[in-house]
């Protein structure tokens, strides 16, 4: 009963971590800059130090008002997603260019992910508790 319970509350913090993350997306394409950058480095996950596990590319690119920027994605990837020296697309915000995102199809579905299984967790969970009740 306790572990139904936990993964409920589990589900829906992921859940909700995963509604910012798209809404801060959605709000950085629609009024955030446009620029290109390159790759310079990958950050491991400092919590395990597992390089297999998540990595978190650092960008070096260029903004509107000609101020070079390198800051390190939010967002981690599996680390064979990117390769140092890649170029990308990023958008960022214009009042703060180290808040960005990478510009890519499977970035923006890496929160959607964590929807649909978060989703699939809670229900089969609260189903669970509903039987066992």
């Amino acid at each position: 009963m306790i572990l139904i319970i936990s993964l409920l509350i589990v589900s829906i913090f992921v859940l909700s971590i995963a509604m910012k993350i798209i809404l801060q997306n959605n709000k950085l394409r629609k009024e955030g800059i446009k620029s290109s950058g390159v790759i310079i480095s990958k950050e491991v996950d400092t919590l395990t130090h597992n390089t297999n596990n998540v990595s978190y590319p650092q960008i070096k690119f260029l903004t509107a008002d000609n101020e070079w920027i390198i800051a390190t994605s939010k967002i981690g990837t599996l680390p064979f997603l990117y390769k140092i020296g890649q170029k990308v697309s990023v958008i960022y915000q214009k009042e703060n260019p180290n808040n960005f995102i990478v510009n890519e199809r499977f970035i923006y579905s890496i929160p959607i992910a964590m929807i649909i299984i978060s989703s699939i967790i809670f229900f089969v969970g609260l189903a669970k508790l509903l039987i066992h009740e």
